[in-house]
């Protein structure tokens, strides 16, 4: 319990995500993109402020800052929208993303571009 009181006085992070994978709906000619993405991922439960790492699809390293803008829940998990800003990506420096998490897992949705997923565990 200690460690849990911890990380809920500093507010550090609620939810820690790791592992990411990935499936993209257009593919650019001659880009072969990764599926598989090294993730880890801090988020503030309260405030919904999330930063991290990711290795993207281009497999180049990553860095992300953002916010859940809009949460709401049902019976089947929670559901809302993601915005923010990655460093890493030449093409899409900004980011917003529908999301669906249920028990440990977490499905984004990027219009028109990709859908991934990946594991989310409570630290208290």
């Amino acid at each position: 319990m200690a460690n849990a009181s911890c990380w809920g006085q500093y507010g550090l992070a609620d939810n820690l995500h790791i592992g990411q994978v990935s499936h993209h709906f257009v593919q650019h000619k001659g880009t072969d993109w990764r599926e598989k993405h090294t993730y880890l991922v801090y988020e503030h439960d309260k405030s919904g402020i999330m930063f991290g790492y990711l290795r993207n699809s281009y497999n180049n390293d990553s860095w992300l800052i953002g916010s859940k803008f809009f949460k709401g829940g049902t019976s089947a998990g929670e559901f809302g929208i993601k915005a923010g800003l990655v460093y890493g990506y030449e093409e899409f420096p900004a980011y917003v993303l529908g999301y669906w998490k249920f028990a440990i897992f977490e499905v984004n949705y990027l219009p028109t571009q990709m859908i991934s997923a990946g594991f989310v565990f409570k630290l208290n």
